[in-house]
């Protein structure tokens, strides 16, 4: 009886540990995320969207977004579509504490 405890302890264990080390696997590919708030800012008369503590991987922006502020701890990369495949030439690259225009209707960013 305590052999087939031990068995049955020791298979909870590895259950558990593979269970949580399962997400930290997941995450392992992106860049982790920055610590602040990314302001963005669509039309006159809309209100401004707040994104805290972007995630590392591809980040939406709302449509018609004209102006994006990082005020956050890392720097942003902006891009033409919502999937983070072609990256803004140039001005795409937006530093902390500084704004940069996405120039495409329906964009997106990625934090690193």
């Amino acid at each position: 009886m305590r052999f087939a405890r031990s068995i049955v302890a020791t298979f909870a264990a590895a259950a558990l540990t593979g269970a949580l080390a399962a997400p930290a696997a997941a995450l392992a590919g992106q860049p982790p995320a920055a610590r602040g708030t990314v302001i963005v800012f669509t039309l006159e008369g809309d209100p401004l969207k707040f994104i805290q503590d972007p995630h590392g991987g591809c980040n939406d922006l709302p449509a018609l977004s004209h102006l994006v502020l990082n005020l956050t701890d890392r720097r942003l990369t902006l891009y033409f579509d919502p999937l983070c495949i072609f990256p803004v030439p140039f001005i795409g690259d937006v530093r902390p504490g500084y704004g940069g225009h996405p120039l495409s209707p329906a964009g997106g960013f990625r934090v690193g």
